[in-house]
Parts: structure tokens; C-alpha cells; sequence
């Protein structure tokens, strides 16, 4: 767990990285690679985490809530109760994310690309 509030992380490579119950709010996370990185329970909130790539991510119970995720990756991401009320998801890819117990309202999707969502509580692909 860290403090990062309003750090400029643009284009990092965090891949893989344990950022659990992270502070990140405001955070510049812009271009990151953050594929299979663990940010359960990471608070986002108003972070900029456009074109970030959160594939694999394990973002549950994460807050991001009005976040700027325009073109973000979150294939076969875990998206499990998270919060993201007035988050931008234009152009994102969700494709195999696993999205369980997630608000999916108020969210700004235009263009997002999505062959399939896993909505099973385990993402078990039980609920495609």
C-alpha cells in the first residue's frame, strides 16, 4: 500500500506490480502498462488512465470513479465491485473482462470494444 495521490506515473511500466489499497487519487497513469498488475481496492478516483493498458488487472473493489480511462485495455481485467460512476470509457476494449457486482451506470461508453463479458461472480465464464 502506497501514497501516490496526483503522482505523474505517464508511460510506466507497472506491470505485475502490487498496488493494493493504494492511494492513486489523481494520479497521471496515462500510456502505463499495468497489465496483470493487482490494484484491489486502490483508490483511482479522478485518475487519468487514458490508453493505460489494465490487462489482466485485478482492479477489484477499486474506486474509479470519474476516472479518464479513454482508450484503456481492460481485457480479461477483474472488474469486480468497483466503483466508476462518471468514469470516461470512450473507445475502451473490455473484451473478456470479468465484471461482477460493477455499476454500469453513468458511464460515458461511446465506442468501447467488447466481443464478450464474463459476468459470473468467480469469472468462471459460466455467464458470458
Amino acid at each position: 500500500m502506497g501514497n501516490l495521490k496526483a503522482a505523474d506515473m505517464t508511460s510506466s511500466d507497472l506491470s505485475g506490480a502490487n498496488l493494493r489499497d493504494s492511494e492513486l487519487r489523481q494520479a497521471n497513469l496515462c500510456m502505463a502498462n499495468l497489465s496483470g498488475s493487482y490494484l484491489s481496492g486502490a483508490n483511482l478516483r479522478w485518475a487519468d488512465l487514458r490508453g493505460a493498458n489494465l490487462a489482466w488487472a485485478d482492479l477489484s473493489h477499486a474506486n474509479l470513479t470519474n476516472g479518464s480511462l479513454v482508450h484503456a485495455n481492460f481485457t480479461q481485467a477483474k472488474v469486480i465491485k468497483v466503483e466508476w460512476v462518471g468514469a470516461d470509457l470512450t473507445g475502451a476494449t473490455l473484451t473478456g473482462a470479468i465484471l461482477y457486482a460493477t455499476s454500469r451506470f453513468g458511464l460515458k461508453i461511446k465506442g468501447i470494444r467488447c466481443e464478450w463479458i464474463d459476468l459470473s461472480p468467480t469469472g468462471d465464464h459460466k455467464i458470458i
